[in-house]
């Protein structure tokens, strides 16, 4: 996944235990969101240690759809999502980067743990 990066939309962290995401919209208008899952089963909560087994991307495609009965069209949205790898995550982070500056935010802090998180090994991070 190589998309042309226009604005950064949001840095979100999910309620499933601390996965994370970056929402953002290509060139062409298509809302995107990076997401980096939790692995909540190799966590360690006594030393506030979080790991994290993957990473994944959900297009959101608008369309229309066309009633074959009626004929009257409405708004669509497909979701796309499918894996990519720490490798490209980082790349994609990587072209985010300079929109972070002057993104208000209360989750800036989202964005670089998303940094840490696809940059070392283990794909873990310390909070403390």
């Amino acid at each position: 996944m190589n998309p042309e990066i226009k604005e950064l939309i949001s840095l979100d962290v999910y309620r499933d235990g601390g996965s994370l995401s970056a929402s953002f919209r290509d060139r062409e208008g298509t809302m995107h969101v990076l997401r980096i899952s939790i692995d909540n089963v190799a966590s360690d909560s006594s030393q506030d240690l979080k790991f994290y087994k993957s990473a994944s991307i959900e297009s959101y495609i608008k369309s229309e759809y066309v009633s074959p009965v009626t004929g009257i069209s409405s708004p669509k949205t497909e979701i796309k999502e499918k894996p990519v790898s720490w490798g490209d995550a980082k790349k994609l982070l990587e072209k985010l980067a300079p929109l972070v500056k002057g993104f208000q935010s209360e989750y800036l802090w989202v964005f670089d743990s998303m940094i840490i998180i696809v940059g070392n090994e283990n794909h873990a991070i310390k909070y403390s």
